[in-house]
């Protein structure tokens, strides 16, 4: 079977691999017309939390302005794929750790940037999550170094996402996060703080300060252990950079924050952010409304995103329960509705010239008619689905949400025996697509 291409309007997608994560890959790419590279993230959703987890992504990207986080260049929604162009810079931390000889010229300058970038960050009471060398980048040039923070696909409003931490979770990389994300149920943006005392020890000494290879990680930070420092140390580092790394490294979230107004790094943590995040979910609201009104239903959507954001932000800025209560429903209210909108979504459907008349297809239509030409059965039923999505572009709900169901019985019976790759894949989107479709149709009848 052929590997089915992204077919995109914004950007020239190179084979050019940069990492992958859980349901995300990165690649390099070009804004169309440009010939400057970026770092295209590519996130295949397969799942309602995946969507949403991506829209979030997106909305805190366009919030968090600033120049030690890496800037969204743009982004596109296709029926499968959320988009999301950032910048490229030279390579990840994770590589100029390996390959530098001379790291302690570079430390206090990288750490200084990384701290400032995570302080603007947490103004908005948001964590990261996820900090580690590998998500952050670098730019040097003439010996100076530039960092900025990526990856924000597990980033949120604290007390938002406030999960004991399950094996598997947080993409692999349990090894950077602070104690209490491994244990309790609550945590704030000091957890940031450690994975980047952890980050400010490899850069010092090239290792780890609690792993041990073979051993499970959550065991052996429940012994709350010291930092194993390689023999001599005291005498590589300075008495205030290993001051400081300590006080990181501390199991008190409260001794972390020295970090944060610091005079070796150049810090400064400015707490009140003066925004107020109330009015502007307000007015985002009617932003939504505007885009939903003209059928742009992926960027309602987003629009509502960032409404639950701010809405989520307006928590930490009021005292008032009742208040906080009444955000909190709109907030689950919201997030069912961004589903409904982009179940809605139109954008990436195209009409074409069919035999006997006008169909709609996407990026997959072409290659589900050539890879079930030999079961005609199939193809029947699958053009029903398309059939379907014609009668949702004009408006005609009720007959196609009947071609959804005629599709979907037939594929529910026959899909489990099909065996394993690109078809039966592909086949298991449009399946998904076309059930969140049928239910999004139901309800609103």
């Amino acid at each position: 079977m052929r590997p089915v291409d992204i077919k995109s309007k914004s950007f020239d997608i190179t084979n050019k691999l940069l990492g992958s994560g859980a349901f995300s890959h990165v690649k390099v790419a070009y804004l169309k017309g440009d010939k400057k590279p970026i770092a295209l993230k590519i996130c295949s959703c397969n799942s309602e939390a995946e969507w949403l987890q991506s829209l979030n992504e997106i909305c805190l990207l366009k919030k968090l302005a600033h120049e030690n986080v890496a800037s969204i260049k743009k982004y596109e929604i296709t029926r499968y794929d959320v988009l999301i162009g950032l910048d490229k810079g030279d390579a990840s931390l994770k590589q100029f750790i390996v390959e530098q000889t001379d790291l302690m010229n570079y430390a206090i300058p990288i750490m200084s940037q990384l701290i400032n970038g995570l302080n603007f960050i947490h103004r908005f009471k948001i964590v990261h999550g996820d900090i580690k060398p590998s998500n952050i980048i670098y730019m040097l040039h003439q010996n100076k170094i530039h960092i900025q923070i990526v990856d924000f696909g597990l980033s949120h409003v604290a007390g938002r996402s406030n999960g004991p931490v399950r094996e598997g979770d947080a993409g692999g990389t349990k090894t950077y996060l602070a104690p209490e994300r491994l244990s309790h149920s609550n945590y704030d943006e000091s957890s940031d703080l450690f994975s980047a005392g952890i980050v400010f020890f490899e850069i010092l000494f090239k290792k780890h300060p609690f792993f041990k290879e073979g051993h499970n990680y959550t065991e052996i930070m429940k012994s709350k252990p010291d930092p194993k420092f390689p023999l001599g140390y005291q005498s590589l580092v300075p008495k205030d950079w290993l001051i400081l790394l300590c006080s990181m490294l501390s199991y008190n979230p409260g001794n972390r924050n020295e970090v944060r107004n610091n005079k070796l790094l150049e810090t400064k943590f400015i707490e009140n952010v003066s925004i107020d995040h109330q009015t502007l979910a307000v007015q985002n609201i009617s932003n939504v409304e505007a885009a939903e009104q003209c059928g742009n239903y992926s960027e309602a959507a987003l629009f509502l995103m960032e409404v639950c954001i701010n809405l989520e932000i307006a928590c930490h800025e009021t005292d008032n329960n009742n208040l906080i209560t009444e955000f909190n429903a709109r907030i689950s209210s919201y997030r069912k509705k961004v589903l409904s909108l982009l179940h809605l979504s139109k954008n990436s459907f195209s009409q074409h010239d069919s035999l006997g008349g006008t169909g709609v297809h996407d990026e997959y239509y072409d290659y589900l008619m050539e890879v079930t030409a030999s079961t005609p059965n199939l193809k029947h039923y699958i053009e029903i689905g398309y059939t379907g999505e014609l009668y949702l572009k004009e408006c005609k709900g009720d007959i196609a949400f009947r071609s959804f169901m005629d599709a979907l019985q037939y594929l529910n019976t026959t899909m489990p025996s099909e065996p394993p790759g690109d078809r039966k894949t592909i086949i298991g989107k449009k399946m998904l697509q076309w059930t969140n479709i049928a239910e999004t149709l139901k309800t609103n009848s």
